[in-house]
């Protein structure tokens, strides 16, 4: 996979990579999006944002955010894809700003930046639902260490250090995504499953956010190309919907189909 440039930020890195690039894989028409009102809330050094914009530019969505509004509970977005007569309307809710206010705080993403992503998510699922289920391995991947070596007692402690900040904070962002596009959370990992079991229940959930939100978990020393088609069996949906997370690195399943 052909990493682009590195961003500011790291999960402005998942986010075009592994998302709006993959969905250029299905839909290639250009898209025009203005999001009213919501200037007057960037920060002049908002260097993330900016990065965002020139990458969403690139993968053909030009994104304007005008001036006019002094509450962000409730956002104007008008769109038009490229060669279509008629503008799509979509009006952008805030289901929860506390939350919205936590994910940046946890990812160092703007507020303003969190809302366009989000956005052009919503216009991206309506168009095509890319994927159903984000699959995770668990050894330096979630936490720190591998479990069969170090054991939970060190990968506890691990997840109670600074070394736990990009885990803890990569669980959120999953977790955050999970939410906003309702995607199952599934574990494949070459581990013995009662001691990953074993694991997960003895963490708590500043440890490990994605405690009690994981909705498969297959643990084994099997190929794991056999163990990601099991999980999609037992969640009912292709291996093509799924997506496997492993070391931060994000890989389509296609060839699994």
């Amino acid at each position: 996979m052909t990493e682009i440039e590195s961003p500011v930020n790291k999960y402005i890195d998942v986010y075009i990579n592994n998302y709006v690039r993959q969905f250029r894989n299905f839909i290639t028409s250009n898209y025009i999006v203005n999001i009213g009102g919501v200037a007057g809330f960037i920060a002049t050094d908002d260097h993330d944002l900016s990065f965002l914009l020139r990458k969403l530019q690139t993968y053909g969505f030009e994104v304007t955010i005008s001036n006019g509004q002094d509450t962000i509970d409730e956002i104007q977005v008008e769109y038009t894809i490229r060669g279509n007569a008629n503008d799509e309307l979509l009006v952008y809710k805030i289901e929860n700003l506390v939350s919205t206010i936590y994910l940046s705080s946890k990812t160092g993403i703007s507020i303003v930046g969190i809302l366009v992503m989000q956005i052009i998510s919503q216009i991206i699922c309506k168009s095509k639902t890319l994927y159903k289920a984000i699959i995770l391995d668990l050894d330096d991947t979630i936490w720190k260490g591998t479990l069969a070596e170090d054991g939970i007692d060190a990968i506890k402690q691990s997840l109670r250090s600074n070394d736990a900040i990009p885990f803890v904070g990569f669980m959120r962002f999953i977790q955050a995504l999970a939410k906003e596009q309702g995607l199952y959370i599934a574990i494949c990992s070459r581990n013995d499953i009662e001691k990953v079991l074993s694991a997960i229940d003895r963490l708590n959930e500043e440890e490990f956010p994605l405690k009690g939100q994981i909705d498969c978990i297959v643990a084994n020393y099997n190929d794991k190309s056999k163990n990601i088609k099991a999980i999609a069996q037992k969640l009912s949906i292709l291996t093509s919907a799924c997506v496997f997370i492993v070391n931060k690195q994000l890989y389509s399943i296609n060839f699994l189909a």
